[in-house]
């Protein structure tokens, strides 16, 4: 083999190894599973792929039927006046198995660095209608250096403000 083809089969190698490895990097950025019901009784929690986010679904929060999705969102709306952003912003997007808000407020964590040298951090969601963040009522872990909050929406974009 010439070094004339040696090149045309590195090139081509190179052009698959990068189409592998966006089309990892897609998938790296989501977090789907489904839960069937033995897990539903048990619980189980769902983290983000960096594991900064985490949903916790608690034993028998849910009856029959969940899947919960965790993606890494671009942040395309304005932030409000006087904050900025302390976290990665992450789309939650629940499917109990009902339409609607969820029947119970859901919590949702965020690991914040030094959160106890963060004026006000709270977690928000981002009102489409409105076109605003609106915040959760957050609770702070400096234990753990986590921020908390409870949600009825079972799809919303969410990331902490402070």
């Amino acid at each position: 083999m010439g070094i004339k083809q040696w090149v045309i089969l590195l090139s081509v190698l190179v052009f698959i190894f990068g189409i592998y490895q966006a089309s990892e990097a897609a998938v790296l950025d989501s977090v789907i599973i489904v839960f069937d019901e033995p897990t539903l009784q048990k619980g189980f929690p769902v983290f983000s792929p960096d594991q900064k986010f985490c949903v916790p679904v608690f034993p028998g929060f849910f009856k029959d039927k969940l899947s919960v999705k965790v993606s890494r969102a671009t942040l395309e709306e304005a932030v409000p006046t006087g904050k900025k952003i302390l976290s990665e912003v992450y789309l939650l997007d629940m499917k109990p198995g009902y339409q609607g808000v969820l029947k119970k407020a859901q919590l949702v964590s965020f690991s914040v660095n030094n959160v106890a040298e963060v004026k006000n951090p709270q977690i928000n969601f981002y009102d489409r209608a409105k076109q605003i963040w609106r915040p959760l009522e957050t609770k702070i872990d400096l234990k753990n250096n986590r921020v908390q909050a409870y949600t009825i929406f079972p799809y919303a974009k969410v990331a902490v403000l402070g």
